[in-house]
């Protein structure tokens, strides 16, 4: 495969003028990104965004093409749109950079177009799905290959903490599809205990979590997800399990506060780390 000239940019690539469809592009790029792909891919992701029922508030995007043989899917297309107060995300790898950036700004517009329904059926309070939150049996994200790195290079390089809602397994699925990940750390809105639903390898959803009963629902119904129990132990314990067991993510009950967290792999080969706020 022939790569054009090597660029590496640090700052915003911004264009002079806002576009009048709607927020100016922040785009970061990495490696072998020309132009052109640059050009094309914001014009795209507007594009996604168009038909949006609300106002889009800001956009930014990010474009990575290694020339590593060991990687199978080098290409990696990663963006967020703020649709008036709720962000949605989408990452997605691939063998070249225009399928990555096709398939990144299909799903930014299908995930913006099940926003729009959702925010048309009442579902917080009844605390059940409604047609468009989210559909069993959709096709899961594409997450990128890893870059290769010995266990004694990795290092734990993010931490994320934040509120973690109250919500059913339904609604903690959608907001999994709306961020664009493979896993959703929220509280159960039955239990009122610490939850994981995860999308497994072979496409299918679960929980993951300390009490048995998370996901019946509101009414004691049967959960729909099965349900998987979590172990307690030490972050160093948790990313000593990531190692060994080559899965993309584990979920733990820290030993210190009983909440949940996960550790997850990186695509550039490190550790993050998602866990609640300090209440």
């Amino acid at each position: 495969m022939t790569y054009p000239p090597r660029t590496r940019r640090t700052e915003l690539d911004a264009p002079t003028e806002i576009d009048a469809s709607g927020p100016v592009v922040d785009l970061r790029t990495f490696g072998y990104v020309s132009d052109a792909q640059s050009e094309d891919a914001k014009k795209k992701l507007r594009a996604a965004w168009a038909a949006s029922p609300r106002p889009v508030i800001s956009a930014s995007m990010e474009l990575r093409l290694e020339a590593n043989p060991a990687m199978e899917r080098p290409a990696i297309a990663k963006a967020s749109v703020d649709v008036s107060g709720r962000v949605v995300r989408a990452h997605v790898a691939d063998q070249t950079l225009e399928n990555a950036v096709g398939i990144l700004t299909d799903r930014i517009r299908r995930s913006i177009k099940r926003l729009a329904e959702k925010r048309q059926t009442a579902t917080r309070r009844s605390g059940r799905s409604s047609p468009g939150e989210w559909r069993h049996g959709d096709l899961p994200t594409d997450r990128p290959d890893y870059l290769p790195r010995r266990p004694e290079e990795r290092e734990l390089t993010r931490v994320k903490t934040y509120s973690v809602l109250k919500m059913t397994p339904e609604e903690a699925a959608f907001e999994m599809e709306m961020l664009g990940n493979d896993f959703h750390l929220y509280v159960d809105a039955t239990t009122g205990s610490d939850c994981v639903i995860a999308r497994r390898g072979d496409g299918e959803l679960e929980l993951v979590g300390e009490d048995a009963e998370v996901g019946r629902g509101l009414d004691g119904e049967t959960a729909e997800f099965p349900v998987r129990s979590v172990a307690a132990m030490t972050q160093e314990g948790a990313i000593a399990m990531l190692d060994a067991s080559g899965v993309a993510f584990v979920a733990y009950v820290d030993g210190v506060d009983g909440r949940m967290r996960v550790v997850y792999r990186r695509y550039d080969g490190h550790y993050g780390l998602v866990g609640p706020a300090d209440n």
